[in-house]
């Protein structure tokens, strides 16, 4: 999904994401805006429908702008490693070529 302005959550909000593929778009979705992104303390939720290899990377979300992503998911601060559907993963919120992206790492 692409959004041509702002986006920003709240605590109240949780993102839910399917990873079912490496590949964005048909394997999993990502978030893309053109203006900053503000994760408010929202809540992560990760649905993994396949066993990704460890070093599998997913971007979630994408700030094509100049700023990067502000605030984090609750709980999930910057380089964090965290437990989801039994797989462990890594969350950076300067990931991507800009280094305004949310990447998840899975690292066991």
């Amino acid at each position: 999904m692409t959004v041509g302005g702002a986006v920003a959550f709240n605590s109240s909000t949780t993102l839910s994401t399917l990873l079912n593929g490496i590949d964005v778009g048909t394997g999993y979705s990502r978030l893309v805006a053109a203006s900053p992104i503000d994760l408010g303390g929202s809540t992560l939720s990760l649905n993994v429908g396949f066993e990704p290899q460890v070093g599998s990377t997913f971007e979630i979300l994408t700030n094509t702008g100049p700023a990067p992503i502000i605030g984090t998911f609750n709980g999930l601060d910057e380089g964090v490693i965290f437990s989801q559907r039994g797989y462990q993963f890594q969350i950076t919120y300067q990931g991507g070529t800009a280094g305004n992206s949310v990447v998840l790492t899975r690292l066991a």
